[in-house]
């Protein structure tokens, strides 16, 4: 009897630690679904901004690309006037014709590069990782703002390393890093009279891709230094900076596996640092 009587306790031990730990598994999945509901709006909230900085970005380079369109259409139109003043007066040169055409051609392909690119990179997001040659994301990103530096009198020096391997990444998404960085750069350049300069320098650093983006600019205070990767953080006035331009590029360069940093002196410029893991040693 006494056994019996054991042997039910523990039964019932048995079955209330069953209970038990079937409450705790329901709990920790209600958790994890709960985590995974907040990690997925954690990471629509990053993609709308991502695609709101685009947009903005967009906006902020309008003018220096409509600057960089309409150079070609000003020589498209003034070789359409000259052929139409040679027809009238019957001095047709063939051989300089065909040149001036070559060089429209040319010219209408630069456009096409400029407005294709443009909605490509406007275009929603997605997190398609491949090979990207970071040289590539480079040119991409001074299709867009070549022109504002060209305006803005500042020197740009690249020094990028030959035979570099690529990264694992998304070209679109780094290239809205350069982009954040250089806008930045133009902001702390605008009061230089001189010496406003933009340097790149891009090298393999034992297994990681290393990008130095150093500008002569103001500078960081180090008060601010520590919270420039915040988000909404800027020293800009209301109305020139939303405080989410290097927030994202810090998230990018993250999602990507690498890492950002950024020393700088005030009236001495900024520079950024940027390791990637290249293609070869990423690891999901």
């Amino acid at each position: 009897v006494r056994n019996a009587l054991k042997q039910q306790r523990l039964m019932l031990e048995n079955q209330k630690l069953i209970e038990s730990l079937q409450q705790s598994n329901r709990r920790l999945a209600d958790e994890i679904i709960e985590r995974q509901s907040v990690e997925q709006a954690q990471r629509a909230l990053e993609v709308k901004a991502l695609a709101q900085s685009k947009l903005a970005t967009i906006g902020q380079v309008a003018t220096g690309l409509a600057h960089e369109i309409n150079q070609p259409l000003t020589y498209i139109s003034a070789v359409a006037q000259a052929v139409q003043e040679d027809i009238r007066v019957g001095d047709i040169d063939n051989q300089r014709f065909a040149q001036q055409l070559a060089e429209c051609y040319r010219q209408v392909g630069r456009i096409i590069t400029i407005v294709q690119h443009l909605r490509s990179f406007g275009r929603a997001d997605d997190m398609e990782m491949g090979p990207v040659s970071v040289g590539g994301v480079l040119d991409n990103a001074l299709l867009l703002m070549g022109e504002r530096l060209r305006l803005g009198n500042i020197l740009l020096e690249q020094e990028i390393d030959e035979g570099l391997p690529t990264v694992r990444g998304n070209a679109y998404q780094l290239e809205q890093v350069f982009i954040n960085l250089f806008q930045n750069s133009l902001d702390a350049l605008e009061t230089r009279t001189s010496g406003a300069r933009i340097t790149i320098r891009a090298s393999l650093a034992g297994e990681l891709f290393r990008i130095e983006f150093s500008d002569s600019g103001t500078g960081i205070s180090p008060d601010h230094i520590d919270k420039i990767f915040d988000p909404f953080f800027t020293t800009k006035p209301v109305g020139r900076g939303t405080g989410l331009g290097l927030s994202i590029a810090y998230g990018i360069i993250r999602d990507h596996g690498g890492a950002i940093t950024c020393s700088s002196e005030p009236g001495q410029g900024t520079t950024f640092h940027i390791t990637l893991p290249t293609e070869v040693d990423w690891h999901d």
